[in-house]
């Protein structure tokens, strides 16, 4: 009778062996196929973020490239700059400001010409009233880094015109002569 409950013994011990052995394994497979799982629907993730983002950015520099070619058929008039301005944040739920700026002296008369636009901070940007300004913070726009970069540089590009700050960091488009400013959401 001992030699059989040894021999019981014995089975039971391998089976458990046996049985644990296969479940470390079956653990293994399993947690390299979730992170596998997990690691695709993060790149599925980030990808669809990506081209969010790009539509966005293609909407806001489509929007300000239209504005833009028409607006120079009428740098004459100065009150249009405005209407410019605000028709392109009032149609574009993902621009929250849109500058209309002139070099110094452009317009006889005014040193500085601003049109500023922008959505007045709320929780919502399609409900958010819309302020007309002709400044920009606290300092003359060309003395201002999102003004002085792309004209200094002769280049076009997306920067931070706040920078240090205690406002809202939206970064602007900007073109060369007329640096319009879109600031996204």
């Amino acid at each position: 009778m001992l030699k059989k409950n040894k021999l019981n013994i014995q089975i039971i011990i391998e089976a458990l062996l046996v049985l644990a052995v296969t479940l470390g394994i079956l653990a293994y497979f399993t947690q390299k196929a979730l992170r596998q799982e997990a690691l695709l629907n993060a790149e599925q993730l980030l990808e669809g973020t990506m081209q969010d983002i790009d539509n966005i950015l293609l909407n806001v520099e489509q929007s300000t490239a239209n504005v833009y070619y028409d607006l120079l058929e009428h740098l004459d008039d100065p009150d249009r700059m405005f209407t410019y301005s605000k028709e392109l944040v009032e149609n574009n739920p993902n621009i929250i400001g849109c500058a209309i700026v002139f070099k110094p002296g452009f317009y006889p008369g005014k040193n500085l010409f601003m049109a500023y636009v922008h959505r007045r901070s709320s929780d919502t940007y399609d409900q958010a009233e819309l302020v007309t300004s002709e400044t920009f913070i606290d300092r003359p726009y060309n003395e201002q880094v999102w003004y002085t970069i792309p004209v200094e540089e002769g280049k076009i590009g997306w920067i931070d015109p706040l920078k240090g700050k205690e406002t809202e960091n939206e970064p602007p488009a900007s073109t060369q002569t007329i640096t319009m400013a879109a600031g996204l959401r």
